[in-house]
Protein backbone atom coordinates (compact mmCIF):
# COMPACT_ATOMS: atom_id res chain seq x y z
CA UNK A 1 0.00 0.00 0.00
CA UNK A 2 1.32 3.46 -0.91
CA UNK A 3 2.08 6.01 1.80
CA UNK A 4 -0.92 7.88 3.07
CA UNK A 5 -0.97 11.67 3.14
CA UNK A 6 -0.47 13.02 6.64
CA UNK A 7 -3.02 15.68 7.63
CA UNK A 8 -2.91 17.74 10.83
CA UNK A 9 -5.88 19.74 12.11
CA UNK A 10 -5.16 22.49 14.66
CA UNK A 11 -7.86 23.99 16.89
CA UNK A 12 -7.93 25.55 20.36
CA UNK A 13 -10.02 22.86 22.09
CA UNK A 14 -12.71 20.28 21.46
CA UNK A 15 -15.09 21.65 24.06
CA UNK A 16 -18.61 21.55 22.55
CA UNK A 17 -19.15 24.22 19.88
CA UNK A 18 -19.94 24.56 16.20
CA UNK A 19 -16.36 24.74 14.91
CA UNK A 20 -15.27 21.96 17.25
CA UNK A 21 -18.06 19.68 16.08
CA UNK A 22 -17.03 20.29 12.47
CA UNK A 23 -13.41 19.37 13.17
CA UNK A 24 -14.51 16.10 14.79
CA UNK A 25 -16.85 15.33 11.89
CA UNK A 26 -14.10 16.00 9.37
CA UNK A 27 -11.39 14.05 11.20
CA UNK A 28 -13.70 11.07 11.64
CA UNK A 29 -14.95 10.99 8.05
CA UNK A 30 -11.83 11.59 5.97
CA UNK A 31 -10.88 8.44 4.06
CA UNK A 32 -8.30 6.71 6.27
CA UNK A 33 -7.07 4.64 3.34
CA UNK A 34 -5.83 7.89 1.77
CA UNK A 35 -5.11 10.10 4.79
CA UNK A 36 -3.33 9.62 8.11
CA UNK A 37 -5.19 12.08 10.35
CA UNK A 38 -3.85 13.90 13.40
CA UNK A 39 -5.36 16.62 15.54
CA UNK A 40 -3.72 19.18 17.82
CA UNK A 41 -5.57 21.10 20.54
CA UNK A 42 -3.71 24.13 21.87
CA UNK A 43 -5.94 24.81 24.92
CA UNK A 44 -6.72 21.36 26.29
CA UNK A 45 -8.63 18.44 24.80
CA UNK A 46 -12.31 19.14 25.56
CA UNK A 47 -15.32 16.85 25.83
CA UNK A 48 -15.67 16.08 22.10
CA UNK A 49 -12.22 14.46 22.06
CA UNK A 50 -13.93 11.30 23.32
CA UNK A 51 -15.82 11.10 20.01
CA UNK A 52 -12.71 10.99 17.82
CA UNK A 53 -12.14 7.80 15.84
CA UNK A 54 -9.41 5.65 17.43
CA UNK A 55 -7.27 6.08 14.31
CA UNK A 56 -7.09 9.86 14.81
CA UNK A 57 -3.91 10.82 16.66
CA UNK A 58 -4.47 13.57 19.25
CA UNK A 59 -1.82 15.93 20.63
CA UNK A 60 -2.84 18.27 23.45
CA UNK A 61 -1.13 21.43 24.64
CA UNK A 62 -2.31 23.39 27.68
CA UNK A 63 -2.23 27.11 26.93
CA UNK A 64 -2.99 29.07 30.09
CA UNK A 65 -2.39 32.63 28.91
CA UNK A 66 -1.19 34.67 25.95
CA UNK A 67 2.37 34.22 27.24
CA UNK A 68 2.12 30.56 26.21
CA UNK A 69 1.47 31.34 22.53
CA UNK A 70 5.10 31.46 21.42
CA UNK A 71 6.25 28.35 23.34
CA UNK A 72 3.29 26.39 21.99
CA UNK A 73 3.96 27.67 18.47
CA UNK A 74 7.53 26.42 18.78
CA UNK A 75 6.31 23.03 19.97
CA UNK A 76 3.90 22.88 17.01
CA UNK A 77 6.76 23.79 14.67
CA UNK A 78 8.93 20.92 15.92
CA UNK A 79 6.00 18.49 15.84
CA UNK A 80 5.08 19.47 12.27
CA UNK A 81 8.69 19.33 11.13
CA UNK A 82 9.32 15.97 12.81
CA UNK A 83 6.18 14.28 11.47
CA UNK A 84 6.46 15.93 8.04
CA UNK A 85 2.76 16.57 7.50
CA UNK A 86 1.61 17.00 3.93
CA UNK A 87 -1.34 19.20 4.96
CA UNK A 88 -1.86 21.46 7.98
CA UNK A 89 -5.46 22.66 8.36
CA UNK A 90 -6.20 25.31 11.02
CA UNK A 91 -9.47 26.43 12.61
CA UNK A 92 -10.34 29.68 14.45
CA UNK A 93 -8.13 32.74 14.81
CA UNK A 94 -5.43 31.98 17.39
CA UNK A 95 -4.76 28.40 16.23
CA UNK A 96 -4.84 29.74 12.67
CA UNK A 97 -2.30 32.46 13.47
CA UNK A 98 0.29 30.36 15.27
CA UNK A 99 -0.48 27.11 13.48
CA UNK A 100 -0.07 28.57 10.01
CA UNK A 101 3.18 30.29 10.94
CA UNK A 102 4.52 27.05 12.43
CA UNK A 103 3.46 25.06 9.34
CA UNK A 104 5.01 27.58 6.97
CA UNK A 105 8.28 27.67 8.94
CA UNK A 106 8.37 23.87 8.94
CA UNK A 107 7.98 23.75 5.15
CA UNK A 108 4.55 22.10 5.05
CA UNK A 109 3.52 21.65 1.40
CA UNK A 110 -0.15 22.60 1.84
CA UNK A 111 -1.68 24.97 4.41
CA UNK A 112 -5.47 25.34 4.71
CA UNK A 113 -7.50 27.56 7.05
CA UNK A 114 -11.24 27.46 7.69
CA UNK A 115 -13.26 30.56 8.55
CA UNK A 116 -16.10 29.37 10.77
CA UNK A 117 -17.84 32.68 11.55
CA UNK A 118 -18.81 36.07 10.18
CA UNK A 119 -17.27 38.16 13.03
CA UNK A 120 -18.62 41.55 11.84
CA UNK A 121 -16.36 43.45 14.26
CA UNK A 122 -12.67 42.59 14.32
CA UNK A 123 -9.71 44.53 15.71
CA UNK A 124 -7.40 45.99 13.05
CA UNK A 125 -4.32 44.03 14.20
CA UNK A 126 -6.25 40.80 13.67
CA UNK A 127 -7.40 41.93 10.23
CA UNK A 128 -3.83 42.75 9.22
CA UNK A 129 -2.60 39.43 10.61
CA UNK A 130 -5.14 37.56 8.48
CA UNK A 131 -4.13 39.55 5.41
CA UNK A 132 -0.51 38.57 5.90
CA UNK A 133 -1.35 34.96 6.67
CA UNK A 134 -3.38 34.69 3.46
CA UNK A 135 -0.09 34.97 1.56
CA UNK A 136 1.25 31.75 3.08
CA UNK A 137 -2.09 29.91 2.99
CA UNK A 138 -2.92 27.75 -0.03
CA UNK A 139 -6.68 27.73 0.53
CA UNK A 140 -9.11 29.51 2.83
CA UNK A 141 -12.46 27.78 3.18
CA UNK A 142 -15.55 29.60 4.44
CA UNK A 143 -18.60 27.80 5.81
CA UNK A 144 -21.00 30.12 3.94
CA UNK A 145 -20.95 32.61 1.08
CA UNK A 146 -21.74 35.35 3.60
CA UNK A 147 -18.50 34.47 5.41
CA UNK A 148 -16.50 34.37 2.18
CA UNK A 149 -17.82 37.76 1.08
CA UNK A 150 -16.71 39.36 4.35
CA UNK A 151 -13.23 37.83 4.06
CA UNK A 152 -12.91 39.18 0.53
CA UNK A 153 -13.91 42.68 1.56
CA UNK A 154 -12.06 42.95 4.86
CA UNK A 155 -9.11 40.55 4.85
CA UNK A 156 -8.56 40.80 1.07
CA UNK A 157 -8.15 37.03 0.74
CA UNK A 158 -7.23 36.38 -2.91
CA UNK A 159 -10.38 35.10 -4.66
CA UNK A 160 -8.45 32.19 -6.15
CA UNK A 161 -7.65 30.91 -2.67
CA UNK A 162 -11.14 31.28 -1.22
CA UNK A 163 -13.91 28.72 -1.55
CA UNK A 164 -17.11 27.83 0.29
CA UNK A 165 -17.49 24.44 1.99
CA UNK A 166 -20.42 24.35 4.42
CA UNK A 167 -20.63 22.74 7.82
CA UNK A 168 -21.66 19.12 8.12
CA UNK A 169 -24.04 16.98 10.14
CA UNK A 170 -24.05 13.32 11.14
CA UNK A 171 -27.28 12.25 9.48
CA UNK A 172 -27.36 8.84 11.17
CA UNK A 173 -27.30 10.36 14.66
CA UNK A 174 -30.15 12.79 13.98
CA UNK A 175 -32.19 10.60 11.66
CA UNK A 176 -32.62 7.57 13.90
CA UNK A 177 -36.18 6.41 14.48
CA UNK A 178 -37.43 6.68 18.05
CA UNK A 179 -40.06 4.44 19.62
CA UNK A 180 -43.31 5.95 20.81
CA UNK A 181 -42.62 4.75 24.34
CA UNK A 182 -39.25 6.53 24.39
CA UNK A 183 -40.85 9.72 23.10
CA UNK A 184 -43.64 9.53 25.65
CA UNK A 185 -41.10 9.07 28.45
CA UNK A 186 -39.09 12.05 27.25
CA UNK A 187 -42.18 14.23 26.92
CA UNK A 188 -43.04 13.47 30.52
CA UNK A 189 -39.47 14.17 31.60
CA UNK A 190 -39.47 17.67 30.08
CA UNK A 191 -42.89 18.49 31.51
CA UNK A 192 -45.18 18.01 28.52
CA UNK A 193 -48.74 16.91 29.16
CA UNK A 194 -50.75 14.78 26.70
CA UNK A 195 -51.99 17.10 23.96
CA UNK A 196 -49.23 19.68 24.45
CA UNK A 197 -47.40 20.92 21.37
CA UNK A 198 -43.73 21.86 21.72
CA UNK A 199 -41.79 24.71 20.13
CA UNK A 200 -38.07 24.70 20.84
CA UNK A 201 -34.70 26.28 20.25
CA UNK A 202 -31.25 24.76 20.69
CA UNK A 203 -28.71 27.48 21.42
CA UNK A 204 -26.16 28.81 23.83
CA UNK A 205 -27.90 31.44 25.96
CA UNK A 206 -25.94 34.47 24.74
CA UNK A 207 -27.06 37.83 23.26
CA UNK A 208 -26.21 36.93 19.65
CA UNK A 209 -28.79 34.11 19.71
CA UNK A 210 -31.70 36.57 20.04
CA UNK A 211 -33.52 34.47 22.62
CA UNK A 212 -35.39 37.38 24.19
CA UNK A 213 -37.29 37.56 20.89
CA UNK A 214 -38.08 33.84 21.19
CA UNK A 215 -39.75 34.51 24.55
CA UNK A 216 -41.60 37.56 23.20
CA UNK A 217 -42.90 35.45 20.32
CA UNK A 218 -43.89 32.76 22.82
CA UNK A 219 -46.03 35.24 24.75
CA UNK A 220 -47.76 36.30 21.52
CA UNK A 221 -48.50 32.68 20.55
CA UNK A 222 -49.74 31.81 24.03
CA UNK A 223 -52.08 34.81 24.03
CA UNK A 224 -54.03 33.09 21.24
CA UNK A 225 -53.32 29.36 21.63
CA UNK A 226 -53.53 26.85 24.46
CA UNK A 227 -51.48 23.72 25.09
CA UNK A 228 -48.22 25.05 23.67
CA UNK A 229 -44.93 24.70 25.54
CA UNK A 230 -41.73 26.55 24.64
CA UNK A 231 -38.42 24.77 25.27
CA UNK A 232 -34.89 26.21 25.44
CA UNK A 233 -32.08 23.65 25.19
CA UNK A 234 -28.68 25.05 26.16
CA UNK A 235 -27.06 27.13 28.84
CA UNK A 236 -25.14 30.37 29.08
CA UNK A 237 -24.79 33.71 30.84
CA UNK A 238 -28.26 34.99 29.88
CA UNK A 239 -30.18 32.22 31.59
CA UNK A 240 -31.11 34.22 34.72
CA UNK A 241 -32.30 37.22 32.69
CA UNK A 242 -34.26 35.00 30.29
CA UNK A 243 -35.93 33.20 33.19
CA UNK A 244 -36.86 36.61 34.63
CA UNK A 245 -38.22 37.73 31.25
CA UNK A 246 -40.42 34.63 31.06
CA UNK A 247 -41.75 35.42 34.54
CA UNK A 248 -42.31 39.10 33.67
CA UNK A 249 -44.25 38.03 30.56
CA UNK A 250 -46.35 35.69 32.69
CA UNK A 251 -45.45 32.62 30.64
CA UNK A 252 -43.03 30.86 32.99
CA UNK A 253 -45.39 27.89 33.36
CA UNK A 254 -45.28 27.31 29.60
CA UNK A 255 -41.49 27.69 29.23
CA UNK A 256 -38.92 24.97 29.98
CA UNK A 257 -35.23 25.78 30.46
CA UNK A 258 -33.53 22.41 30.01
CA UNK A 259 -29.90 23.54 30.20
CA UNK A 260 -27.10 21.71 28.38
CA UNK A 261 -28.14 18.24 27.23
CA UNK A 262 -26.37 15.29 25.68
CA UNK A 263 -29.58 13.89 24.16
CA UNK A 264 -30.33 16.69 21.67
CA UNK A 265 -31.05 14.28 18.76
CA UNK A 266 -33.75 12.66 20.86
CA UNK A 267 -35.09 15.95 22.23
CA UNK A 268 -35.58 17.29 18.72
CA UNK A 269 -38.07 14.50 18.03
CA UNK A 270 -40.33 15.99 20.71
CA UNK A 271 -40.59 19.35 18.92
CA UNK A 272 -43.44 20.26 16.60
CA UNK A 273 -41.57 23.39 15.48
CA UNK A 274 -37.84 24.11 15.79
CA UNK A 275 -36.75 27.75 15.89
CA UNK A 276 -33.57 29.71 15.29
CA UNK A 277 -33.69 33.35 16.46
CA UNK A 278 -30.04 34.37 15.98
CA UNK A 279 -29.10 37.94 15.12
CA UNK A 280 -26.03 36.73 13.21
CA UNK A 281 -24.98 33.30 11.96
CA UNK A 282 -22.64 31.75 9.42
CA UNK A 283 -23.69 28.11 8.92
CA UNK A 284 -25.45 27.27 12.19
CA UNK A 285 -25.10 23.72 13.43
CA UNK A 286 -28.48 23.89 15.19
CA UNK A 287 -30.19 24.53 11.87
CA UNK A 288 -28.52 21.49 10.30
CA UNK A 289 -29.56 19.44 13.33
CA UNK A 290 -33.19 20.55 12.92
CA UNK A 291 -33.14 19.59 9.25
CA UNK A 292 -31.50 16.21 9.81
CA UNK A 293 -34.08 15.46 12.51
CA UNK A 294 -36.91 16.31 10.09
CA UNK A 295 -38.42 19.23 11.99
CA UNK A 296 -40.56 22.07 10.69
CA UNK A 297 -38.33 25.15 11.04
CA UNK A 298 -38.72 28.90 11.49
CA UNK A 299 -35.41 30.78 11.35
CA UNK A 300 -34.15 34.33 11.10
CA UNK A 301 -32.94 35.58 7.73
CA UNK A 302 -29.35 36.35 8.77
CA UNK A 303 -25.86 35.57 7.46
CA UNK A 304 -25.62 32.20 5.77
CA UNK A 305 -29.04 30.93 6.93
CA UNK A 306 -30.79 31.68 3.57
CA UNK A 307 -28.09 29.61 1.85
CA UNK A 308 -29.25 26.59 3.84
CA UNK A 309 -32.98 27.11 4.29
CA UNK A 310 -35.16 27.67 1.22
CA UNK A 311 -37.97 29.95 2.42
CA UNK A 312 -41.33 28.28 1.97
CA UNK A 313 -39.82 24.97 0.87
CA UNK A 314 -37.58 23.64 3.65
CA UNK A 315 -38.72 26.05 6.35
CA UNK A 316 -39.73 29.65 6.90
CA UNK A 317 -37.47 32.69 7.20
CA UNK A 318 -38.42 35.76 9.22
CA UNK A 319 -36.59 39.04 9.90
CA UNK A 320 -34.24 39.08 12.87
CA UNK A 321 -35.49 40.72 16.07
CA UNK A 322 -39.12 40.54 14.88
CA UNK A 323 -41.12 38.54 17.44
CA UNK A 324 -44.42 39.35 15.71
CA UNK A 325 -43.35 37.74 12.43
CA UNK A 326 -41.81 34.83 14.34
CA UNK A 327 -45.00 34.26 16.32
CA UNK A 328 -47.15 34.36 13.18
CA UNK A 329 -45.10 31.64 11.48
CA UNK A 330 -45.00 29.46 14.59
CA UNK A 331 -48.75 29.77 15.08
CA UNK A 332 -49.47 28.99 11.43
CA UNK A 333 -47.40 25.80 11.55
CA UNK A 334 -49.00 24.64 14.78
CA UNK A 335 -52.41 25.05 13.13
CA UNK A 336 -51.54 23.34 9.83
CA UNK A 337 -50.32 19.78 10.28
CA UNK A 338 -50.01 19.12 6.54
CA UNK A 339 -47.81 22.17 6.00
CA UNK A 340 -45.72 21.28 9.02
CA UNK A 341 -45.14 17.77 7.63
CA UNK A 342 -44.33 19.08 4.12
CA UNK A 343 -41.62 21.40 5.46
CA UNK A 344 -40.22 18.70 7.74
CA UNK A 345 -39.92 16.19 4.89
CA UNK A 346 -38.26 18.74 2.60
CA UNK A 347 -35.87 19.77 5.38
CA UNK A 348 -34.78 16.19 5.93
CA UNK A 349 -34.14 15.78 2.20
CA UNK A 350 -32.18 19.03 2.09
CA UNK A 351 -29.97 17.84 4.96
CA UNK A 352 -28.43 15.24 2.65
CA UNK A 353 -26.34 18.03 1.08
CA UNK A 354 -24.61 18.53 4.44
CA UNK A 355 -23.87 14.90 5.27
CA UNK A 356 -20.56 14.56 7.11
CA UNK A 357 -19.28 12.02 4.59
CA UNK A 358 -20.04 14.33 1.67
CA UNK A 359 -18.33 17.36 3.25
CA UNK A 360 -15.28 15.23 4.12
CA UNK A 361 -15.08 14.22 0.44
CA UNK A 362 -15.05 17.89 -0.57
CA UNK A 363 -12.12 18.54 1.76
CA UNK A 364 -10.33 15.40 0.57
CA UNK A 365 -10.63 16.61 -3.03
CA UNK A 366 -9.27 20.02 -1.99
CA UNK A 367 -6.26 18.51 -0.21
CA UNK A 368 -5.43 16.22 -3.13
CA UNK A 369 -5.79 19.02 -5.69
CA UNK A 370 -3.50 21.34 -3.75
CA UNK A 371 -0.92 18.59 -3.21
CA UNK A 372 -0.98 17.78 -6.93
CA UNK A 373 -0.53 21.46 -7.81
CA UNK A 374 2.48 21.64 -5.51
CA UNK A 375 4.03 18.56 -7.12
CA UNK A 376 3.44 19.68 -10.70
CA UNK A 377 3.94 23.42 -10.10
Amino acid sequence: MSERFRVLHIISTLDPGGAQRQVVNLANNLDRSVFDISLCCTNGAGLLAAELHPDVSLTVFEKRSGLDNLPIALRMFWMIRRQRFHVVHTHLFSPGLWGRMAAWAAGTPVIVATEHGITPSKAKPYVWADRVLARITDAVTAVATAVADMRLRREHVPPGKLLVIPNSIDLETYGRSVSESALDALRQQVGLSPGDRAVGVVARLTPIKGLSHFLEAASLVLARMDNVVFILVGDGPLRPSLEKQAADLGIQRQVRFLGSRTDVPLLLQVLDVAVLTSLSEACPLALLEYMAAGRAIVATRVGGVPEILDDGKTGYLVPAADPVALAERIRALLQDGAEKQRLATNARDRAQAFAAERIACLYASLYLRLLDEKRTG
